[in-house]
């Protein structure tokens, strides 16, 4: 009679969890614009809005099964609320008691394209400090000279951004690992009816950044590159967090069962 090993368990346990993106930022950078854009849809009525809850949807990325988590608005500008709060907020958005069921492969920290407050400041260096191996900095609302050279772009950083995500950053590993989301409405598509090169450029660096950051036990598990269903969310039933007495955990438990025929 064969037994398991606590170190088999572990990576059986482990092969069960789920690549997770989890989106953070202030209130009204933009950030429901940026998992509609990581989802496929360029130009509105994609599954996230404008929300003070907790909301995941699966996604797929070079084929790779995803579960994308938006999430309500940072307090960075709140000169009251000290750093360890504002990481407190972050952990309680990774921890959520899904350890068992998802793996965060990288936190996307959307800012707009704009000068920072001190307090500001403060809170973008902690962040990137406790984080360094997960963050992506995305940038919205920037002009169309920061849009499409990254190059002026950097021209505008400054003294943190400079020497975190900047080409000459002092952190190993972080320098250049940014992207800037074009906004549809100046960017529209061609008379053809193509989508806009700029935005397709900087969704796909923003997609490789992604993968670069997730594990390779994850990126051997690929499907059909498409959005599909792997927690089966019913979104004209409305299944996100706080609505029907359901949980963002209970949301997750049920549709990873449901993914495995539980």
């Amino acid at each position: 009679m064969s037994s398991t090993t606590s170190d088999e368990s572990n990576e059986n346990e482990q092969s069960e969890k789920h690549p997770a993106v989890l989106i953070i930022g202030e209130v009204g950078v933009g950030k429901s614009t940026v998992a509609n854009m990581i989802a496929g849809k360029y130009r509105g009525g994609g599954p996230f809005t404008n929300s003070y809850e907790i909301k995941p949807f699966p996604v797929t990325i070079n084929g790779i099964r995803y579960i994308l988590i938006d999430t309500p608005g940072l307090e960075l500008s709140d000169e009251d609320q000290s750093n360890i709060d504002i990481i407190s907020q972050i952990d309680e958005l990774l921890i959520q008691n899904l350890d068992k069921y998802l793996e965060i492969v990288s936190i996307l920290l959307v800012l707009e394209s704009k000068r920072m407050s001190k307090t500001q400041k403060q809170n973008f260096r902690q962040i990137v400090t406790a984080y360094t191996d997960k963050i992506i900095i995305i940038f919205t609302k920037g002009t169309d000279d920061q849009t499409t050279s990254r190059q002026y772009m950097e021209t505008t950083f400054n003294t943190e951004l400079r020497d975190t995500v900047g080409e000459n950053g002092k952190i190993p590993g972080l320098s250049g690992r940014w992207v800037i989301i074009p906004n549809p409405n100046r960017f529209p598509m061609t008379d053809s009816g193509k989508e806009n090169e700029h935005i397709l450029e900087n969704l796909s660096l923003l997609n490789k950044l992604i993968i670069s950051l997730t594990p390779q036990k994850y990126q051997f598990n690929t499907i059909e590159p498409e959005i599909t269903g792997i927690n089966k969310f019913d979104l004209e039933r409305g299944y996100i967090c706080g609505m029907h007495k359901r949980s963002f955990t209970e949301l997750i438990i049920d549709g990873i069962n449901q993914d495995h025929g539980i």
